[in-house]
């Protein structure tokens, strides 16, 4: 048996396990995006200065209220 040859294939199979195992655990920190920022950004939502009337409504407000405040909250639902 040629341990020439087998030491060599050895040795290649184990430069390219190692050169695998750091190109995989190299990867994840090139994927990242580069820039942000990143999830949910707080803005503010002012409510628009118009001469007609504002309704504050909700899917799960009472249907009888005015909603002309927050704290009184209509909907546009209807209960069939």
């Amino acid at each position: 048996m040629n341990t020439d040859h087998s030491l060599k294939l050895t040795a290649f199979f184990r430069l390219t396990a190692v050169a695998v195992i750091i190109l995989l655990s190299v990867m994840p920190l090139m994927a990242q995006p580069s820039g942000g920022p990143y999830g949910p950004v707080r803005q503010p939502w002012p409510v628009p200065q118009t001469g007609g009337r504002i309704f504050y409504v909700a899917p799960d407000a009472i249907s009888e209220a005015s909603g002309e405040t927050v704290a009184a909250l209509t909907t546009i639902e209807s209960a069939i």
